[in-house]
């Protein structure tokens, strides 16, 4: 995956990393600070924001996970909760995963946008962040694939997209979410601007009932 990088004029982001190893997680603060030139924080508990990130000035947080000693099962509304305590829009990801763990299909349907397993250098989870921040979501192509392929119950997918009465074209743009493709990407492949993908999305959007990229890309994942 490509680098991306946060244009200077962006306002202010948050990023926060919670998790018990407090060495790790302070070299991780210290290198992401300098990379990403963003505000960095660390804590070993998950706690609502306090009052001075609660500041419309900072329009999105970015909270960065350790689940290597946590109670997986009591992780998912712990981060819900968190959610709801900012009033602003919020980027989760989950560090230090062990693969053997297999909780990737449970994060998507928790409205997880990446995992960082435990081999990721910290130029991987910098690289992540910053495509998160930039709308995408960050599993490996592999993942991505399976959920896609994986059949629903729920409804007919081609049915479920024909009756939001998606267009042709909007099908094709919407299937190209989930792998993390910018707008320009999808423009490239399909030989159209990046402005008439723009409107394409904001079309779709209202037409599944999305409210960001990450939902609409889940909406893929499960109809398309």
């Amino acid at each position: 995956m490509k680098k991306t990088k946060i244009p200077d004029s962006n306002p202010v982001k948050h990023i926060h990393i919670v998790g018990k190893n407090k060495l790790q997680n302070e070299l991780l603060r210290s290198y992401l600070k300098k990379t990403t030139r963003l505000e960095v924080t660390c804590s070993q508990i998950l706690e609502p924001a306090s009052p001075i990130h609660k500041k419309k000035s900072i329009p999105s947080h970015f909270l960065l996970l350790e689940c290597e000693e946590s109670d997986m099962e009591k992780l998912w509304p712990e981060i819900d909760s968190w959610k709801k305590s900012i009033p602003s829009q919020v980027f989760v990801a989950i560090c230090n995963v062990n693969p053997k763990m297999k909780i990737e299909k449970t994060a998507m349907k928790n409205d997880i946008h990446g995992l960082f397993y435990k081999d990721d250098p910290p130029d991987v989870i910098n690289k992540g962040i910053l495509a998160i921040l930039d709308g995408d979501l960050w599993y490996s192509r592999k993942t991505l694939v399976k959920h896609i392929l994986e059949p629903t119950r729920s409804m007919n997918p081609i049915n479920h997209a024909i009756s939001s009465n998606l267009t042709m074209r909007e099908i094709e743009i919407l299937s190209l979410i989930p792998a993390g493709q910018s707008n320009k990407a999808i423009a490239d492949e399909l030989h159209i601007s990046p402005h008439t993908v723009k409107t394409h999305i904001y079309n779709i959007y209202k037409k599944i009932n999305a409210n960001n990229r990450f939902q609409a890309a889940l909406w893929a994942i499960k109809y398309l």
